[in-house]
């Protein structure tokens, strides 16, 4: 019989039974039986777990309708010292959680101080938002067994039982739901560097889904065996060593992103072949590609004739043209942080005359009932009476039209200040008083310590932004619906708006707004709410997630956090080095083949590692920094 055909908790104790015999080490031999069990774990200490090996359980008796049997696929969990307590518990703000993250969750989790072999302890867990399970609580059961070798590592054996805690499903017909959750974990801490180096998790688990009229919900089933071993380990403070290993990343990002490239000489996305093309361009441009290499030429040439349909492909496409005349000198700036060298864009005729027609078809598509912009503009659906539209395809726009504007090329009033505005009524109304952070002195030891932060003698609230509604924050559960990634467009919105505004010239700039007065006190305005839209990066600052939405369109989130960085001309959100914090994670998670999956995700990756976005002209007010 193979052995992941047994029952789990049989799986577990054969297991155990096996892995202690011959493999206690020369403390255990000498009599030593106890272990500090407490995650000592720097907090600039970034950990890397991928998944070493997942199998399925034996299937269960043939299922019935829709129901079907999920198949193991592991995702990879990182995290920063900062994330987790010391016994190993993700801190609330780091949450929500994928379901590989509250697996591991279950094995991560140690008692304090010294423990002795065979010493047990609980601990009940309520897990409020895990990706497609909603709510749901669990009664765990821990004991300390003896040392064994693990991965050429003795390393202490923590095994962990978890069952369901029994919850009331009167009113969950609507709701994903656990009915059933079995599971049993094996831990192996390795206590010299106070950290995991691997956990095995065998899962027997239902799901019922939402309930479709009166008819019940498939059921889900997961019977997995799954182990995440730890691959990678980096400290975000050692700058020097990081930097080597960045441009290597970048290096072997670009040769991947050039083998992405199609026979046609482009990189389509789905049906977005133009804008898959121009950000493919565009982060091999700022990756240092010569503007006059055969393969860009040939690509800009292809571009030209694809169809204009999409905001996206469009804005995507001005921000590539300005990338062929952005000079080296000015690109090495972005990621030294000195000044930016003074902005030169000799355009040719022909990308001249194709930004000007870039830029009228943005402004003739953009929305008629509000001044924002859908993927294509289309007339409202009744019963609607305003068109669809996304801060995401917003801020595409207003980043393309600012490329547009470095080179010289017109925008015409009547646009900025409109959706500016309207974007200022989409922030959270209220969030989390925090007095921002206004200097911070790194640590000398990563693993000692947080360092030396000066704050702010005023309070702000940290204030985000939601896709294409008004973001909430609930004070009693401080919870938002505001999330990382459109958090990000809507700070990228307010500060690129104020870089439109400064460079118009002065008949545009009066048309817009009247006057100098009142566009100081419409400038001031803006500025407190972008730093409202920073604080609330440095409240639910992460870099190992989309913050409040899990990790669902990280990559894309990356390039918007880098882009907020960079527009801000900020080194520190909060006590956190955004970029070489960023740079841990995306050196982990690049692949064999030097990518990062697709050659979307791959150029995301690039723009971040390679600070890809040009600063503004006049640098922004963002509070006391």
């Amino acid at each position: 019989m193979r052995f992941w055909a047994m029952a789990p908790a049989a799986v577990c104790a054969a297991i155990l039974c096996t892995s202690s015999i011959g493999l206690a080490n020369s403390d255990m031999q000498a009599g030593n039986d106890r272990a500090e069990l407490a995650w000592a774990l720097g907090v600039n200490q970034y950990l890397h777990f991928t998944v070493a090996d997942q199998k399925k359980l034996d299937p269960r008796a043939p299922l019935q309708g829709e129901d079907k049997q999920v198949e193991p696929a592991g995702q990879w969990v990182g995290f920063f010292g900062y994330e987790i307590s010391s016994a190993g518990e993700w801190l609330r703000r780091y949450e929500p959680l994928i379901l590989d993250e509250a697996l591991m969750q279950l094995a991560m989790y140690l008692p304090a101080g010294k423990q002795k072999v065979g010493a047990t302890w609980q601990r009940e867990w309520k897990f409020e938002k895990v990706q497609t399970f909603n709510n749901f609580s669990v009664n765990s059961s821990y004991e300390l067994k003896p040392q064994v070798e693990y991965n050429g590592l003795n390393c202490w054996l923590i095994y962990g039982k978890h069952s369901l805690k029994a919850h009331d499903a009167a009113g969950l017909a609507q709701l994903s739901r656990l009915t059933t959750f079995e599971a049993d974990t094996l831990a192996y801490f390795d206590m010299p560097r106070g950290w995991l180096r691997g956990a095995r998790v065998i899962l027997r688990g239902s799901l019922i889904t939402p309930a479709v009229g009166d008819k019940p919900g498939p059921m889900n089933y997961y019977d997995w065996d799954v182990e995440w071993r730890m691959t990678r380990d980096f400290d975000a403070w050692e700058e020097k060593v990081l930097n080597g290993r960045v441009e290597r990343a970048i290096a072997l990002g670009v040769e991947r992103l050039w083998k992405q490239r199609s026979a046609e000489g482009l990189w389509p996305y789905g049906n977005h072949t133009r804008g898959g093309t121009a950000l493919s361009l565009l982060a091999l441009l700022m990756c240092d590609v010569p503007a006059d290499d055969e393969r860009i030429v040939e690509s800009f040439r292809k571009l030209k004739d694809l169809p204009l349909d999409c905001i996206y492909d469009v804005g995507v496409s001005l921000m590539a043209l300005e990338a062929r005349y952005i000079t080296v000198e000015e690109r090495r700036s972005f990621l030294s942080s000195d000044k930016p060298v003074t902005l030169k864009r000799d355009l040719s005729p022909e990308d001249r005359a194709e930004m000007e027609r870039l830029v009228a078809w943005i402004v003739a598509n953009r929305n008629d009932t509000n001044p924002f912009w859908n993927y294509k503009k289309e007339p409202p659906v009744a019963p609607a009476t305003t068109q669809r539209f996304d801060f995401s395809c917003t801020q595409y726009a207003i980043l393309g039209l600012a490329a547009a504007q470095r080179c010289n090329v017109r925008i015409p009033p009547g646009i900025t200040k409109k959706f500016v505005d309207e974007t200022l009524k989409m922030q959270a109304a209220n969030g989390p008083k925090v007095r921002r952070v206004i200097s911070f002195t790194p640590p000398k030891d990563a693993q000692r310590g947080k360092g030396k932060s000066t704050y702010s003698t005023k309070t702000v609230e940290a204030r985000g932004f939601h896709y294409s509604v008004k973001a909430t924050w609930d004070k009693y559960q401080d919870t938002t619906t505001a999330y990382g990634s459109m958090s990000a467009s809507g700070v990228t919105i307010l500060m690129v708006g104020l870089e439109i505004a400064d460079g118009m010239n002065e008949a545009d700039f009066k048309a817009e707004f009247t006057s100098k007065a009142l566009f100081q006190q419409w400038e001031k305005t803006v500025q407190d709410a972008i730093e409202c839209g920073l604080a609330w990066h440095e409240y639910w600052f992460s870099v190992t997630r989309n913050p409040v939405y899990w990790r669902n369109w990280y990559y894309y989130y990356m390039y918007g956090l880098e882009r907020v960085g960079m527009l801000a001309a900020i080194k520190f959100m909060g006590e956190h080095n955004w970029y070489y914090e960023g740079c841990c994670p995306l050196l982990a998670l690049q692949d064999k083949d030097g990518g990062w999956g697709g050659a979307t995700d791959t150029s995301f990756a690039l723009l971040f590692l390679k600070k890809g976005t040009v600063p503004p002209r006049k640098k922004v007010f963002t509070g006391d920094k």
